[in-house]
């Protein structure tokens, strides 16, 4: 979607140049060079993703970067032969620079006004943060969050845990890796919060000399001096004679076979809740508070066990915010320094490309300055939307910065507001999306294209005429 929507921009720049122009042929001429660099400076935002370790990332930048390149070429080569090179007035006589005379006389007035935009958005920007948890991505509503908390705050276990899994082809491997395991988070954790199914049911040579030991200790006339008892003391509390049968009954229960004692429903219950059978095999879980002290420790312990890992939901989020943080600034980075190195090579001018960037700077600051003033939080998905932003905006700037300098009245004004629009259209509809991730970034693609569209159409201008106009006539 965002591929199409930067590619329509060069067919609707062709199209008005050649329905405006002084013919096709030079019309596509005298459109080709802006387009062409806006859209080279547009792939250098994509092609900062080949910095990443991601390889999803160098797929969205193969994909997006031959796509466009596609498009250009249909839009210069091909789609000018489809177009009736026909001149419409309607088309041509608001760009004889008028737009830009107008904005001239409110010039101060409109810089002014900037100023204090990217002022107020640098303030608004001190509260900034970036959220990095994880439940953001499953689209779950602010209540559905809130009722979880306040379960947790009522029945307790408000820390939920962490997991131990171990993995083996077999449950008798998986019970001897995992009391290994239990053994030694016992022995650095002092055995507290590590709840395990090695705790009640060891390995298959401790269950069978526990069993033979209970054997020995009942068949030692144990059992018949029990029931002397119960019944001697129980008259007096009007026990009935077979009110301790059910515990009698069970005392040999599993003390036969190993079937027996799976039998039982405890440990059909424990087994629920501990193991997992699947195809590949079989995991013990085990449970510990998911606190970064406990995480550390026990990494350590699965470092040193193939087969093993935790499930961490802190750990996951840290990392996640780590990885994502530090690899999005990164990337965020390196196409905030190959845009304008591309447009100064394209334009050959340190003004101008500083004025072609005016757009992309006001479109960043206002998506920061906006998302921190809702109270907001900045993410991966805003992140990425940004710098989708950053290539829309660098385009309408290399337009006007055409347009204002070089007087190119080839519908200019009108082409990036159809630009705009269509974009607008296209992200402002996720704006209505009730999913968080989708909100944000309909709100960051709004809230940067119009800004950036709004810079280009007004304070663009202002600027060149005041450093580029005025100096070249006071020389």
């Amino acid at each position: 979607g965002v591929v199409a929507g930067i590619s329509v921009d060069y067919g609707i720049h062709v199209y008005m140049a050649v329905r405006s122009g002084e013919g096709r042929a030079e019309a596509v001429k005298r459109v080709a060079k802006p387009v062409v660099t806006g859209a080279l400076t547009t792939l250098s935002v994509f092609a900062a993703f080949f910095f990443s370790s991601v390889q999803g990332y160098h797929q969205l930048a193969l994909f997006s970067i031959l796509s466009i390149s596609l498009c250009l070429g249909c839009a210069l080569l091909l789609l000018p032969h489809l177009i009736s090179g026909r001149r419409r007035d309607g088309f041509r006589k608001p760009f004889r620079g008028g737009g830009v005379r107008r904005s001239q006389r409110f010039g101060g007035i409109i810089i002014g006004c900037w100023v204090v935009a990217m002022i107020g958005a640098v303030f608004a920007m001190r509260q900034l943060d970036f959220d990095s948890d994880i439940r953001q991505f499953d689209g779950s509503e602010s209540w559905v969050i809130e009722a979880e908390e306040r379960f947790h705050r009522v029945w307790g276990g408000r820390n939920r845990p962490a997991v131990f899994v171990v993995t083996a082809d077999d449950l008798e491997e998986a019970l001897e890796r995992n009391q290994m395991v239990y053994r030694e988070a016992v022995a650095v954790l002092g055995g507290k919060g590590f709840a395990s199914l090695s705790a009640v049911w060891p390995i298959r040579e401790e269950r069978e000399a526990n069993r033979a030991r209970w054997r020995e200790f009942w068949e030692q006339g144990r059992e018949a001096e029990l029931k002397r008892l119960l019944r001697e003391h129980g008259e007096a509390y009007r026990f009935s004679e077979d009110a301790f049968s059910p515990f009698f009954e069970s005392l040999h229960a599993g003390g036969e076979s190993e079937d027996g004692l799976e039998s039982l429903e405890i440990f059909a219950r424990l087994k629920e809740r501990f193991v997992q059978e699947r195809p590949e095999g079989y995991q013990l879980l085990s449970f510990f508070p998911d606190e970064d002290r406990w995480i550390s420790r026990l990494s350590a312990i699965s470092d040193r066990y193939p087969g093993t890992f935790l499930v961490s939901r802190n750990a996951l989020s840290g990392a996640l915010s780590r990885s994502v943080s530090s690899e999005i600034v990164y990337l965020f980075g390196v196409a905030a320094l190959l845009v304008p190195i591309l447009a100064g090579l394209l334009l050959r001018s340190l003004l101008l490309t500083a004025l072609a960037m005016i757009p992309v700077v006001t479109g960043v600051m206002a998506i920061l300055g906006m998302i921190s003033a809702l109270g907001l939080s900045l993410n991966a998905p805003s992140m990425i939307s940004a710098m989708v932003a950053v290539g829309l905006c660098i385009d309408y700037g290399i337009f006007m910065v055409y347009h204002c300098h070089y007087r190119l009245e080839t519908g200019t004004r009108m082409a990036v507001t159809l630009s705009a629009v269509t974009t607008l259209i296209g992200a402002g509809a996720l704006l209505f999306a009730r999913h968080p991730i989708l909100f944000a970034i309909g709100l960051t693609m709004v809230t940067g294209v119009l800004a950036g569209y709004v810079s280009s159409m007004l304070v663009l201008p202002s600027l060149h005429q005041r450093f580029v106009e005025d100096g070249e006539r006071s020389r």
